[in-house]
């Protein structure tokens, strides 16, 4: 193997995982309604089609953000590996699976959804972010929950009251 050949299968490694960190970005400012967050993952022009919500990915960022508290004391989401159609040096096309899980407000009933996100990442000056996202919908379910204390830690909370933003302020660039 060349030297050059080496060199773009490393850069086509840091990419991949540069594009993993950009999804857990997004499961992270969803889960904790952290609207900054989510509006980081794509660029300006960016569409996304969730069912529910077709348009801007920006707007789909405040969507959420205005959408969520009413309906969800808590979610959680869940990504799995990335399946990478084609990817080049700007581009790429993936598809990931996940499974989110809702604690609904007193007035919805919770439940579990399994889809693939099934997006086209560009990266422009160094960095990755959605141009296209389209939720494919697979399955789901509806859940009971009953609410009691369990002790097994502290409880999760929303943007910027989760403990998670105290324990890593500070620290985001260093993630990348």
């Amino acid at each position: 193997m060349t030297d050059a050949a080496m060199n773009d299968q490393i850069q086509a490694m840091l990419d991949r995982s540069q594009i993993d960190q950009v999804l857990a970005r997004y499961s992270r400012g969803v889960d904790r309604v952290d609207v900054g967050l989510i509006r980081s993952v794509y660029w300006d022009e960016a569409i996304d089609d969730h069912g529910s919500f077709t348009g801007n990915g920006l707007d789909f960022a405040d969507y959420l953000g205005e959408r969520m508290p009413k309906r969800h004391r808590a979610t959680t989401h869940f990504v799995g590996k990335t399946y990478f159609a084609s990817q080049d040096a700007t581009q790429a096309r993936t598809e990931t699976a996940f499974q989110a899980f809702s604690h609904p407000t007193a007035n919805h009933e919770g439940y579990v959804i399994g889809g693939r996100y099934i997006d086209l990442f560009e990266k422009r000056g160094g960095e990755w972010r959605i141009l296209h996202r389209v939720l494919a919908y697979d399955w789901s379910f509806t859940a009971t929950f009953h609410e009691q204390t369990l002790g097994l830690g502290v409880d999760g909370g929303r943007a910027p009251d989760d403990r998670s933003y105290g324990f890593f302020a500070g620290m985001e660039k260093m993630a990348g």
